[in-house]
């Protein structure tokens, strides 16, 4: 659905297309941005999963519950089938909800929350008496929040190598990532992107 999170999702990875084809000797297109309408409707998200694919994608990033597994159950079959496609997991590490009867997995990696993480924090403060209630907190690369898998079987170390960098860079601080339409166009910009290619979704408040 076109709510905030969701949206932040979706505006996140295509900034991480951006910065990758710009830093990191990756040459990605973003061709869909998609909003199904729902989390719950696995064969609406497989029915679109099949037509983005269709148009030629073959990476496809999903935040979008049930209807994301719909996504990775039309990758499998299409994977099974002989072609080559992946699915960017989301929110846990997704790699065996994708694993085909030959062991393979058609899932590329997954952008995860750390729940633990953020469940640890909040448990440490209690115990320390430097909990505060009523209150909104954002974690972040740098409280290790999010992130990727620690495992990818389907990247190569090179490819490992390089999200690493780019991880530090983000607890560092050396790289910031906006929030809000115009800001995120900007970052796009800046890293050389044609912010004019992408679908009218991606403008969508």
């Amino acid at each position: 659905m076109n709510i905030p999170p969701v949206r932040a999702f979706g505006h996140g990875f295509v900034m991480g297309v951006a910065y990758a084809n710009e830093h990191l000797d990756a040459d990605a297109t973003v061709t869909h941005f998609v909003y199904q309408g729902g989390f719950a409707d696995s064969q609406a998200g497989a029915t679109l999963a099949a037509g983005i694919f269709d148009a030629g994608a073959d990476i496809i990033f999903a935040a979008a519950g049930n209807v994301g597994n719909g996504v990775i159950a039309e990758a499998r079959t299409r994977s099974e089938g002989g072609e080559h496609v992946y699915v960017i997991g989301v929110d846990s590490d997704q790699y065996e909800a994708g694993v085909m009867p030959n062991g393979n997995s058609v899932i590329l990696t997954s952008a995860m929350k750390r729940v633990d993480q953020a469940a640890y924090e909040a448990i440490d403060a209690f115990v320390n008496g430097t909990f505060e209630g009523g209150r909104s907190i954002t974690l972040t690369a740098a409280d290790n929040a999010v992130g990727l898998p620690e495992e990818n079987p389907n990247l190569s170390a090179q490819t490992n190598a390089k999200i690493a960098e780019a991880y530090e860079r983000l607890q560092g601080s050396e790289l910031s990532i906006p929030i809000g339409t115009a800001e995120v166009k900007a970052f796009l910009e800046q890293q050389n992107y044609d912010v004019a290619s992408l679908p009218a979704a991606f403008s969508e408040e």
